[in-house]
């Protein structure tokens, strides 16, 4: 029949009537009991064959939502087309049985990714801190951001153009906004409230990411000032680099792995992301509304998540040197015991 579609100048199936069931609105998606208008065949089912069948299609609705390939059953078993359907990396429910208030830092791994921001979009640092909760493997992530409102003119503006109480947040300790009165990001309070609360939770960084495009500056700072630190590894937004943390992390989520603060901002940015695929089969994640829809926190947690996804398997390649995971102390012990004594 494709062939005769694409042909329609021979006008070859002329005597043909090709009809498409949809249903007549988006919100007919979640009202099961209208999905006869897209599958006939289930009015014409007796009640028993009905219902069995119904039962079906509705735990490929969860199982779709659940995934975040919700688009694809839309559109396959009920005909409808739509971006409010386009395949969301994860699904609200998954996102907020995730929530887990209590997690101490203090002292842990972490790796830190980091997302710098254009004109109006926010600066976000994910960090993610493997663990393990009985020998059950965990990640637990939390952000934070930095409000820019230079474009929006006020953060009153900006807070009501996203849809998030950004003084809220700060009062919060969940983001910080800018202290520039241009409403532009300061470089310098980005950088100088990381280094401080990596002190003062005594985090043991082990690896960090940052877009080299965007975060020249960040990566420069971090390399000319915290030689301690690893250096950070330039990962560019593609899908060529992001393809298998991007599915891996959303794995993990799906599965029990992750756990998250209750935390609005970064609640916003994995519900705002979208999954796109390149024409290898390669993804990443997207936002739906280039002005609003704000997914900073979601893309840098997903860069921590590049360096962080081999923890668990002590993964290492063939130039590893167990020294580049020790701080300054941790590197004095181990000389100390080895050869004894000294200062």
């Amino acid at each position: 029949m494709r062939a005769e579609i694409e042909k329609d100048y021979l006008r070859s199936s002329d005597n043909v009537f090709q009809v498409i069931y949809a249903q007549d609105s988006e919100e007919e998606a979640f009202a099961p009991e209208t999905w006869g208008k897209s599958n006939p065949n289930l009015l014409e089912m007796s009640k028993s064959a009905y219902e069995k069948q119904l039962t079906s299609l509705k735990q490929d609705f969860a199982d779709n939502e659940r995934e975040g390939t919700l688009a694809t059953f839309v559109n396959k078993t009920l005909n409808l087309w739509s971006r409010r359907f386009q395949n969301s990396y994860l699904s609200l429910d998954v996102i907020q049985k995730a929530q887990k208030a209590d997690f101490d830092v203090h002292g842990r791994e972490v790796f830190i990714g980091f997302d710098a921001s254009q004109s109006n979009d926010n600066t976000s640092i994910g960090f993610e801190y493997p663990y393990l909760d009985g020998k059950t493997h965990m990640y637990r992530v939390e952000q934070h951001s930095f409000i820019p409102f230079a474009q929006a003119k006020t953060l009153a503006a900006k807070s009501k153009q996203d849809g998030l109480d950004y003084a809220e947040l700060e009062d919060q300790g969940l983001v910080s906004v800018t202290n520039l009165a241009s409403g532009v990001i300061n470089k310098q309070q980005v950088y100088q409230w990381l280094v401080q609360y990596v002190h003062e939770n005594r985090l043991r960084v082990r690896g960090i990411a940052a877009d080299p495009n965007l975060a020249s500056w960040f990566v420069k700072m971090i390399e000319n000032y915290q030689p301690d630190w690893p250096k950070p590894v330039e990962l560019r937004p593609t899908s060529f680099y992001l393809s298998v943390p991007t599915k891996d992390f959303q794995n993990l989520f799906v599965n029990g792995n992750v756990t998250i603060p209750d935390d609005p901002l970064l609640v916003d940015g994995f519900n705002n992301a979208v999954v796109v695929e390149d024409k290898g089969g390669a993804v990443k994640i997207d936002r739906q509304n280039r002005t609003s829809d704000h997914i900073d926190t979601a893309d840098a947690i997903i860069n921590a998540h590049y360096l962080a996804q081999d923890y668990f398997e002590n993964f290492h390649g063939d130039d590893y040197n167990p020294m580049s995971d020790m701080t300054s102390d941790e590197k004095r012990n181990y000389f100390k015991a080895m050869f004894g004594g000294g200062k």
